[in-house]
């Protein structure tokens, strides 16, 4: 019998993460699609363009627009290798009430969830492409005479959930935007395709098939547009790998507590910043040219931004070499006003 010496299997293993992370790395950065002129006015690190830049937001909308179709394909493969889909797993079985999720994407996630502990789940996202694709994949899924009503696909901004009580008591100068008084086409990542508009909680006609609609008859559920949700609405909210293209994560994560009931979790999955120096200098030397394929900057201090946003951590671990982390976190009171729903959302500045 062969004897292996304990320190030898942890070389290994040690060589064998190395090579997945580099491998996810270098994929994730070269089976992109050829991306559109970004545009973005990005800068590497931490400040990464301006929060308020209607053509950056633009022209990112434009990129996950582009991916729809392949993003699953492009992705598949890598997040088998690197256990991303036991990771998805492991957090969204956690899910149970009301759920929101937030930037959905193609749905990637549904899989995944317990619906038998479920009463409603609500995915958003800023792409309608990204959405459709999940709504054809959701109907895919679904077994024959399940309750249809309890999934739901919603546009929706993950900086702007809230619904807002007044817009007359607020100025609207700056960077402040307030979703539940402008018009929708003041608001070009809530537009319908080509241009065209969609009212708030109406039936949106069904946009031309996605691919995985294409070679079949699929039934898509209805796709509609709710562009904020009153405070405290849901039990439950996740968001998986959706922090690294958001123009103000930060935000985000705060609109996230303002939705979450009193003593409900928030659930991340995220990448971002590594625990060694090198493979930082890598993702900030590659995070404009990845940024400009997939929309994401990859290399954002995820624990940095969660205590900005002033949740409540209950548990984190960070795998990869420190670039994915595994967040279940609560709003707090600082972070989910019990008062008034009237908020002014500022960018940082």
């Amino acid at each position: 019998m062969v004897r292996v010496a304990p320190s030898t299997i942890a070389k290994g293993v040690g060589v064998y993460f190395a090579a997945a992370v580099g491998g996810y790395l270098y994929l994730r950065s070269a089976k992109a699609p050829a991306p559109s002129p970004c545009g973005c006015g990005g800068k590497h690190g931490s400040q990464q363009g301006r929060a308020d830049d209607p053509v950056a937001e633009a022209s990112e909308q434009e990129t996950f627009d582009r991916l729809a179709d392949y993003y699953d394909s492009c992705i598949n493969l890598d997040e088998t290798v690197m256990g991303i889909k036991l990771m998805r797993r492991w957090l969204v079985r956690q899910a149970e009430g009301d759920v929101l999720e937030v930037s959905a994407g193609t749905g990637r996630n549904l899989p995944y969830y317990n619906h038998t502990r479920l009463r409603s789940l609500t995915l958003t996202d800023t792409s309608r492409a990204m959405l459709v694709n999940a709504a054809d994949k959701h109907a895919a899924q679904v077994a024959p005479g399940a309750d249809a009503a309890l999934v739901r696909f919603e546009l929706a901004d993950a900086q702007h959930l809230t619904s807002l009580a007044s817009s007359s008591n607020n100025s609207s100068g700056g960077s402040d935007r307030n979703l539940s008084s402008a018009p929708l086409a003041d608001i070009p990542a809530l537009q319908g395709q080509e241009g065209s508009e969609v009212q708030q909680d109406e039936q949106v006609a069904p946009a031309p098939a996605s691919a995985a609609a294409a070679a079949g008859t699929v039934r898509r559920p209805p796709l509609r547009q709710q562009r904020t949700f009153p405070p405290h609405s849901f039990d439950v909210v996740v968001d998986t790998f959706g922090l690294c293209s958001q123009r103000d994560p930060v935000t985000a994560l705060k609109e996230m507590a303002r939705v979450c009931k009193p003593g409900g979790r928030i659930l991340l999955l995220q990448h971002g910043k590594a625990k060694a120096s090198w493979l930082n200098r890598v993702l900030d030397d590659g995070a404009r040219e990845h940024h400009s394929k997939w929309g994401c900057w990859w290399n954002r201090d995820i624990e940095q931004i969660v205590r900005q946003a002033g949740l409540e951590v209950d548990s984190m671990s960070r795998w990869h070499f420190g670039t994915t982390y595994l967040l279940v976190a609560r709003p707090t009171a600082a972070a989910a006003p019990a008062g008034s729903s009237a908020q002014q959302l500022k960018a940082p500045g």
